[in-house]
């Protein structure tokens, strides 16, 4: 149970959650009742969630093929490992849950803050402007991203960003980008201006 609720830990730290139930086991429903159980616990209960009945093609004669259409009903799909059976649909329903939660950010992360920026680009479908004493990513991101660009600084450090009141402006060239990398900030010393590199490498759901 140690072992198993070590595992549940790391849903802290997601957007959604895919249930993975065997639609054959005959005791599916303790199995849910636990893990419910342990999430409650774990104060990650009531995140979002899709559940994927597996084995599908087990219980239902349709799944053996992979070919007919598996709606999401409740918020839950039938899939099939084997024979593909509800996987795009798994795939277009986590997609549109994810999509649902995301939200609009438009803030200035300090250059300080370099971590948070690669994060927040290589996660999110963001715009960035390099200006003198900070970057402004305006765009829409998971809602995780967005708690800690809207966190307000705590006692002894320094706010990992601060909203924007200004208008949105349209940029265009060199003064934004879609993000589509990461960026790594580099300073040339105290008191100059930062200088970026940008890769190709993409991420990000």
């Amino acid at each position: 149970m140690d072992a198993f609720r070590a595992t549940l830990e790391e849903v802290n730290r997601a957007d959604v959650l895919v249930e993975v139930v065997d639609a054959s086991d005959p005791h599916s429903a303790e199995h849910r009742a636990t893990v419910q159980l342990v999430l409650d616990e774990l104060g990650a209960g009531e995140k979002p969630r899709l559940t994927a009945y597996n084995k599908a093609d087990l219980v239902k004669p349709a799944a053996t093929g992979g070919e007919a259409l598996a709606p999401v009903i409740g918020g839950s799909v039938s899939i099939s490992a084997v024979t593909g059976f509800g996987l795009d649909t798994l795939r277009l329903g986590l997609s549109s849950l994810l999509a649902s939660l995301w939200v609009d950010v438009d803030a200035a992360v300090p250059y300080a803050a370099g971590e948070l920026l690669a994060r927040v680009r290589e996660r999110g479908t963001v715009e960035v402007e390099y200006r003198e004493r900070d970057v402004r990513v305006r765009g829409r991101v998971a809602p995780v991203l967005a708690a800690e660009l809207a966190a307000p600084p705590s006692a002894g450090r320094r706010p990992c960003a601060r909203a924007w009141t200004g208008p949105i402006l349209p940029r265009s060239g060199a003064e934004a980008g879609m993000a589509g990398g990461k960026d790594w900030l580099r300073r040339a010393g105290r008191g100059s201006s930062p200088t970026a590199r940008r890769s190709s490498v993409g991420g990000g759901w």
